[in-house]
């Protein structure tokens, strides 16, 4: 493209890709695209709050309960009522719990610390570092 001399250029809009959700896949997709020169739009429903159920991998177990983070939706697995009464996280009335994470990190953040007790210290002993 061709401009003349003081002219500006013509404003770029639009993105090459937009990544939504913003957990382990998403996340790295997009700073990956990013890092390749595209436009890249990373989008997610979840709040950025840290709190020490966030942060503190001990709380693992309240961070999946957190009323901050948690987006509890109930589906419905079975047509068949009688099997759909017998799984073990029906709640009468509501149907079978499916919890999900409403903060950026999506899931994973609901798992994270569990990612942080297992795996970090094997990671770091790889890598020659005291951990």
């Amino acid at each position: 493209m061709t401009m003349e001399p003081g002219a500006a250029p013509a404003a770029e809009t639009g993105f090459d890709y937009v990544v939504i959700g913003a957990g382990a896949g998403g996340g790295p997709l997009a700073a990956n695209l990013a890092a390749a020169g595209m436009r890249t739009l990373l989008l997610d429903a979840g709040d950025a709050e840290e709190n020490d159920n966030h942060l503190v991998p001990a709380f693992h177990a309240d961070a999946s309960g957190d009323p901050a983070q948690c987006w509890n939706y109930f589906v419905r697995h079975y047509a068949d009522e009688q099997r759909q009464r017998r799984d073990s996280k029906v709640v009468p009335g509501k149907g079978i719990l499916c919890p999900r994470a409403g903060t950026v990190g999506g899931c994973t953040a609901h798992h994270r610390a569990h990612h942080r007790v297992s795996v970090q210290p094997r990671l770091g002993r790889r890598r020659g570092q005291d951990r």
